[in-house]
């Protein structure tokens, strides 16, 4: 497997991310394309000394080897700073299995790469790793960052549980349009009828969240204002 489909991954799950919540995409068709292209040259590095708590041994059958061998491998380049694209190793060990993947995928939560944490969030979503929930919702509260936000936001409503509802409502005071709306849409699909008054105080908010790239180019908008997606989620938690 290609390690550059990591990136392709966390592209199109942007794409998929942008409709679920009633936006357009953060990456416009044109550019997806292009980056299309661009993945297609590797990111492999020569290997290195695998340290720390992911150090594997060697299987004694053949086929168990061939794993491990291509385990240590990713976890070489993984785990060297000089390693470009390391989002794209960790997606490949996920996709391979890696039997401490769990592990892997919390510690990258905390990783200094936004890339690689895009790529821990949504494959805990992916393994339904519920009982990473608070290492998430620990992330979500220090992070101002909208695309963090937007795929934890979607992994709180793909595990269905209430516990990061109190985060929600906090959250609820960020300066961004964005990560407001997220939020709102959240609470709307793992909230209950207790969070209607904290929703209502937004439905009359007209502003249609944007996202503007480096050269001031709108490149993310909803289809929705913050009121009406308020009232979205209200009209939903009463029809449960």
């Amino acid at each position: 497997m290609d390690s550059n489909l990591g990136n392709l991954n966390c592209i199109k799950t942007q794409f998929s991310l942008a409709v679920s919540n009633n936006r357009k995409p953060e990456y416009p068709m044109w550019k997806f394309f292009i980056l299309l292209v661009i993945l297609g040259s590797s990111c492999s590095n020569e290997n290195e000394q695998v340290q720390g708590d992911f150090d594997i041994k060697e299987s004694p059958t053949s086929s168990a080897n061939s794993d491990s061998t291509k385990w240590v491998e990713l976890l070489n380049q993984f785990n060297s700073p000089e390693t470009q694209g390391r989002q794209n190793i960790l997606y490949e060990l996920n996709e391979l299995n890696y039997p401490r993947i769990k592990t892997l995928l919390e510690t990258s939560l905390e990783d200094e790469n936004k890339y690689v944490k895009i790529i821990a969030i949504q494959s805990i979503k992916e393994n339904r790793q519920v009982e990473s929930i608070d290492k998430l919702i620990k992330l979500f509260k220090e992070t101002k960052d909208h695309t963090l936000v937007s795929n934890l936001t979607r992994t709180f409503a793909t595990f269905q549980i209430r516990k990061p509802i109190s985060a929600l409502i906090e959250k609820l005071n960020s300066e961004s349009d964005m990560i407001i709306y997220d939020c709102i849409w959240t609470i709307g699909e793992i909230g209950n009828d207790s969070e209607i008054k904290v929703l209502q105080q937004f439905t009359s908010n007209p502003n249609v969240p944007k996202v503007y790239d480096d050269n001031g180019i709108l490149s993310q908008t909803t289809q929705f204002s913050i009121g009406e997606m308020a009232q979205k989620s209200i009209e939903l938690i009463k029809s449960k």
